[in-house]
């Protein structure tokens, strides 16, 4: 079975010298470029300009915390299936 197979049909293996690859091109020139820039300034702008109605939101929250009303089976219900649904 062997003696059927066709040597030429059989891709370059690894391993095997190879044919010497085509230079470069002008359009695959050393000075190509493919960074990515990322501004982040409208990001920060934006968190640093948020209302002041978080700051009320945060501070009603510690005092929940605080209360320890949020400690109940419901709450720890709702967070485990959250955390299982969002991978939070």
């Amino acid at each position: 079975m062997i003696d059927k197979i066709d040597i030429n049909s059989i891709p370059e293996l690894p391993g095997k010298p190879t044919a010497k690859q085509p230079e470069l091109n002008e359009t695959n020139s050393s000075t190509d470029d493919a960074t990515l820039e990322v501004n982040y300034e409208p990001l920060i702008q934006k968190a640093m300009e948020s209302p002041e109605s978080d700051a009320t939101e945060v501070e009603k929250a510690k005092e929940l915390i605080a209360s320890g009303e949020l400690e109940n089976i419901d709450n720890v219900r709702a967070a485990a299936k959250d955390i299982i649904d969002l991978g939070v």
